[in-house]
């Protein structure tokens, strides 16, 4: 994996993480010194300790302040059921240093310089059995002091006590976050950030094609709130805030969490979350931009635009971004109008979908709106009816397009077209293919 690859894949799913510069290339020279003795793949390392975004978002924002910072933890006396049990402390103070030793972010020994012994700030029972949240200082290769924490706790895999999952020593999170582990990595647990914490498993597409979520909030008991996501919860699903949920809250009030699935498979180089891609149309890496209807010059970066200010996407999550946008059909209208029809690709478990982005004769954006979600194999993946009669968007890469309104076929466009409206049917013509007929009226 390259340096341009790898970082598509984290801006895909670390929306709000700010790495150091440099740190993607770091990263993946670190990885190759110790591939050969270690068998290790650590280029997707910093992805676990963020990953909830779907994406950066245009502008740049930084992550909200908590209230309650990593070195803080070092501060507390032990909390949680099992805080007197002095095996169960031990075994868990023996697996967090051996999984440091090991971590696949020690790179080159990074992680070495620490001081003193590991705290264990909680310990107790949850879901998924007895687990632990440990911290300790380091002091970084670069001079900087950090402190790191994470979970320790019985793999589903292999049944052992062993360090699960560690916020990275390098991104740029909030001062600490929670932990998806156990089966299915279902067990949340959450450090106390000395606010009320809300948890949402997932955003809903309604029929409008408008995110939604459903929040609960978390009950905090000993330092920690636990609990558990339903089943279908995807690895870049889950949100956890720490203010109420409404029209205010976004991602500034986010709260990192990651999961103890991807951290434990990064050493088999598996760990790294999969990049949406949506409809395989790019061109050299590049998103696929067909231009119909004699339309100005706009694109990929003016369709992400108008996404980002629709309101039609998870507040929660970063907005579209031009890696994200794996094709565009720019059509200019009849009144004056431009329509920019192209694909989002969710960072999680939604699929991806239609959308279109309405721009005034100025350029200035009027509306967006959302059509359906795509299916690759459809004969004709894009068939996008606009408002105000202005005509019908289809795109099939590849092949020759032609459409009737009554009983005789018309035109021969290559790839896209824009139809009119009274457009009724479309044939799709692949190379060494037989045609196919499409019906557009749903």
């Amino acid at each position: 994996m390259e340096t341009e690859e790898l970082g598509r894949a984290l801006r895909a799913a670390t929306g709000e993480v700010e790495p150091r510069p440099g740190f993607t290339a770091g990263v993946l020279r670190g990885g190759r010194r110790r591939l050969a003795r270690r068998r290790m793949t650590v280029a997707g390392g910093v992805l676990v300790a963020g990953a909830l975004a779907g994406g950066v978002a245009f502008g740049s924002w930084q992550p909200g302040s908590v209230q309650v910072a990593a070195a803080s933890l070092l501060d507390q006396p032990t909390r949680g059921d099992l805080a007197g049990d002095d095996g169960f402390l031990a075994g868990a103070a023996g697996a967090w240093k051996s999984g440091l030793d090991t971590s696949p972010y020690n790179v080159d020994g990074m992680l070495n310089d620490r001081a003193g012994e590991p705290h264990v700030y909680w310990a107790g029972n949850t879901p998924d059995g007895p687990a632990a949240v440990l911290a300790q200082a380091v002091r970084l290769p670069a001079g900087s002091a950090r402190t790191l924490y994470g979970v320790v706790g019985r793999d589903p895999g292999d049944g052992a006590v062993k360090l699960l999952d560690m916020a990275h020593p390098e991104a740029g999170l909030a001062d600490t976050g929670a932990f998806r582990f156990g089966r299915d990595d279902r067990t949340v647990l959450a450090i106390d950030q000395g606010t009320p914490l809300y948890l949402s498993a997932k955003p809903v597409f309604g029929p409008d094609g408008k995110a939604r979520r459903e929040w609960r909030e978390l009950r905090v008991a000993d330092g920690v709130a636990i609990t558990t996501v339903p089943e279908d919860t995807g690895p870049i699903d889950a949100r956890l805030i720490n203010r109420a949920p409404g029209a205010d809250a976004g991602l500034r009030d986010v709260v990192p969490v990651s999961s103890s699935g991807a951290y434990l498979r990064l050493p088999a180089g598996q760990g790294l979350p999969k990049v949406p891609e949506g409809l395989p149309w790019r061109v050299a890496g590049e998103p696929f931009v067909a231009r119909v209807g004699g339309a100005r010059d706009s694109g990929v970066f003016e369709f992400g635009q108008g996404l980002a200010s629709s309101g039609l996407f998870d507040q929660y999550t970063a907005m579209p971004f031009d890696g994200s946008v794996p094709w565009l059909v720019v059509a200019g209208l009849g009144d004056g109008r431009t329509a920019l029809v192209g694909e989002h690709a969710h960072a999680g478990s939604n699929p991806s979908r239609v959308y279109a982005v309405l721009q005034r004769a100025d350029g200035s954006v009027e509306t967006a709106l959302a059509g359906d979600p795509v299916d690759p194999a459809a004969t004709l993946p894009v068939r996008f009816r606009l408002p105000d009669g202005q005509g019908w968007v289809v795109a099939a890469k590849g092949a020759q397009l032609s459409y009737r309104t009554g009983e005789t076929w018309e035109g021969n466009f290559t790839d896209a077209a824009l139809l009119p409206d009274t457009a009724v049917q479309v044939q799709v013509r692949l190379p060494g293919q037989p045609p196919v007929t499409v019906d557009l009226a749903k």
